[in-house]
C-alpha cells in the first residue's frame, strides 16, 4: 500500500516564541533544529505562530532556513496562524504561510513586492541578478525614490554568492527585504545554515599550516580586502571563470 495517501503523522509541534532579542531567537532556532537524519512522508511537523508577535525580517530568514532543513529531511510541514491577527495577516500577506505548499512558486516573489515588501525568497544562483535588478527596481520606485540604489544591488548579490561560494549550506539559503517608511529603514535579512565565517577561515589557516586564529580574529581577517579562503572567487579580486 502506498503510505503517501495515508493521514500523515504528528511528530512534533515546533511553538515559535514572542522572542525580540537576537541571541535568544537564534539559541531557539539552533534548539528546534532536527535531531533525526531523515523523515517520511507521512511524518508531520507543525510551526505554530499563533502566539507570536512582531515578526522581524531576521527571523523570517531564519525559520525559513528552519522549515526548509525539515523539509529537506522528507518532513511534512504545516504552519499554523491566527488570520485574523496582525502577525497571522502579515505571514498571509508576505506568502510566508504558502511557501512550503505543494506547487507553490518559490520565484513568485521575482514578479514584484507588496507595498514595502519583498516576499522571503530561496535563492538561486542562476536567478541572483534578477533578484538583485528587482529590488533595485522596486525599492527605487515605491520607497527610496531619487536615490542611487546601486551600490545596494552589488551588496545584494555579493552576499548572495557568498552562500554559494564559501557557506556549504545545506539549505541553501533565505532572503527577506522590508522597508519601514516611519524611520526611512531598509532592512535587509540573509540567512543560511553554512559552516560560519569563523570556521571557514580557521579551516583555511589549519589545511594551509599558518597555525590557529580565535574567531574574533577569523571574523577580522575576514573583512580583509582581497582576502580569500580558496573556494570559487566570484566575489574576490579574481575574475569570474569563462563557461
Amino acid at each position: 500500500m502506498n503510505l503517501y495517501y495515508k493521514k500523515p503523522i504528528l511528530r512534533k509541534v515546533i511553538k515559535i516564541p514572542n522572542e525580540t532579542l537576537l541571541v535568544a531567537w537564534l539559541r531557539f532556532i539552533n534548539d528546534s533544529r532536527p535531531n533525526v537524519k531523515s523523515y517520511t512522508k507521512r511524518d508531520l511537523i507543525k510551526f505554530d505562530l499563533t502566539n507570536t508577535g512582531v515578526i522581524q525580517p531576521h527571523q523570517i530568514t531564519s525559520l525559513g532556513c528552519l522549515i526548509e532543513e525539515y523539509v529537506n529531511k522528507g518532513a511534512l510541514v504545516e504552519i499554523l496562524i491566527k488570520k485574523k491577527t496582525s502577525t497571522g495577516k502579515f505571514i498571509t500577506g508576505t506568502m510566508f504561510a504558502k511557501f512550503w505548499k505543494k506547487h507553490f512558486d518559490r520565484n513568485i516573489c521575482l514578479a514584484g513586492g507588496l507595498k514595502n515588501i519583498i516576499p522571503i525568497w530561496k535563492y538561486s544562483k542562476e536567478k541572483i541578478d534578477a533578484y538583485a535588478n528587482l529590488i533595485l527596481a522596486f525599492y527605487s520606485a515605491h520607497a527610496i525614490k531619487g536615490k542611487d540604489l546601486t551600490p545596494l544591488r552589488l551588496t545584494v548579490v555579493e552576499a548572495l554568492n557568498n552562500i554559494d561560494d564559501h557557506s556549504n549550506s545545506s539549505v541553501g539559503g533565505f532572503i527577506y527585504t522590508q522597508y519601514y517608511p516611519n524611520s526611512h529603514e531598509l532592512i535587509i535579512s540573509i540567512c543560511d545554515f553554512g559552516i560560519g565565517i569563523p570556521k571557514k577561515v580557521q579551516a583555511f589557516y589549519k589545511s594551509n599550516s599558518l597555525g590557529k586564529i580565535s574567531d574574533t580574529d577569523a571574523l577580522k581577517k575576514a573583512m580583509e580586502l582581497n582576502f580569500t579562503t580558496g573556494s570559487m572567487p566570484y566575489n574576490g579580486s579574481a575574475p569570474k571563470p569563462v563557461e
